[in-house]
């Protein structure tokens, strides 16, 4: 299994989102540049986050984007699922009635019990935990000397 790269500049934005000071608006050219994500690309990505309630967006002078609620009521399942749709590792573990192997096959154990750890990491993670860790990650670069 792989994120598309929509999810991951879907993820991308958010995070930059979630650095913005709260009720913030942010334009899309700004956060195309600083996440190195494709403008037109990042536009569709922006509709579907803003159907799905992650963030609004306002026209005009003082307009540009904004999240909807704390990084901290944002996890990174709830972004991926809102891009891709629901995850799963194999597609058994999504409609069970498709695989004919599925009373004797002996992999559906281990990837549901994978699916659920994966799952539960996305929903434990939240925007600001990473905003937490990019911030002491920064913090710990500019402390460097540059040789």
């Amino acid at each position: 299994m792989r994120l598309t790269k929509r999810a991951e500049y879907a993820l991308r934005a958010m995070l930059e989102l979630a650095f913005q000071p709260e009720e913030k608006y942010i334009l899309s050219k700004e956060i195309s540049e600083k996440q190195s994500i494709p403008l037109k690309f990042l536009a569709h990505i922006f509709l579907d986050l803003s159907r799905g309630g992650l963030i609004q967006t306002n026209r005009g002078i003082g307009g540009g984007i904004k999240i909807t609620k704390p990084p901290s009521q944002i996890n990174l399942k709830e972004i991926i699922e809102l891009i891709e749709g629901p995850i799963a590792l194999n597609d058994c573990l999504t409609t069970p009635s498709q695989c004919q192997r599925d009373k004797f096959c002996s992999l559906y154990d281990v990837w549901a019990e994978a699916q659920k750890k994966f799952l539960e990491v996305l929903e434990q993670t939240t925007l600001e935990d990473l905003v937490t860790k990019g911030s002491k990650k920064s913090q710990s670069l500019s402390g460097k000397r540059k040789l």
